[in-house]
């Protein structure tokens, strides 16, 4: 965990480990590299403790509006300890069902005075598709925000609560939201993910919800 006391930000590993607290500036010694980078933003920054308050707002708001449809018996232990949250590195792309769909004309098929043969799907892999990470309008929905790519010096929240003091947390779409083209899927391909195109996210999540993307062009 990361404390904040007297404006000085502190990160506090797990009780029963070998790793040592880090101070801010000292840059933390922890094995997962995604949660390292983002401690480190923290610990690095000159108004740390404040960055931290407006994290904690917009995880605190995320945890009020999740309904994960539970008998919500351990409320009383959740408001002493507080609710978990995940740090999940994730993969976004959009990937065809095998080849892209060709237009089957004649003319559109055989290139004209040559048997060369032509796929013509309209482009649709140059297309270029937002995305938007976590709806807070869906009740089961657990995404707080999202830290785009390995950029770990602003949170895209989900919703930004009107408190927040600093530039660390904004709400995402300022600026326009991250886009993807769609990529095709070999027919002699073994199933595995193609990482082509794709980007990467790093998601703060209730895991009592769902994650929920939205696409649109």
């Amino acid at each position: 965990m990361v404390s904040a006391g007297h404006n000085i930000l502190q990160w506090v590993p797990a009780p029963g480990g070998d790793t040592a607290p880090a101070q801010g500036g000292t840059v933390p010694n922890i094995a997962n590299t995604q949660l390292a980078a983002l401690v480190s933003s923290l610990l690095t920054r000159d108004d740390g403790a404040q960055a931290l308050v407006d994290l904690s707002a917009v995880l605190d708001q995320a945890a009020w509006l999740l309904d994960p449809g539970d008998d919500r018996s351990d409320a009383g232990t959740c408001a002493l300890a507080g609710y978990p949250v995940a740090v999940v590195r994730s993969n976004l792309q959009l990937q065809l069902k095998g080849l892209a769909n060709c237009d089957q004309s004649y003319e559109k098929i055989f290139k004209k005075q040559t048997d060369q043969l032509l796929f013509d799907n309209g482009g649709v892999t140059k297309l270029s598709f937002e995305f938007k990470l976590g709806a807070h309008e869906l009740r089961q929905d657990g995404v707080a925000g999202y830290y785009l790519g390995s950029d770990y010096s602003q949170l895209k929240a989900v919703h930004l609560p009107k408190e927040t003091k600093t530039n660390y947390v904004s709400q995402q779409g300022d600026g326009g939201y991250p886009a993807l083209s769609p990529v095709e899927t070999p027919s002699d391909s073994d199933g595995s993910m193609n990482t082509d195109g794709s980007l990467y996210a790093t998601l703060l999540v209730d895991p009592r919800g769902s994650i929920h993307e939205v696409i649109s062009k």
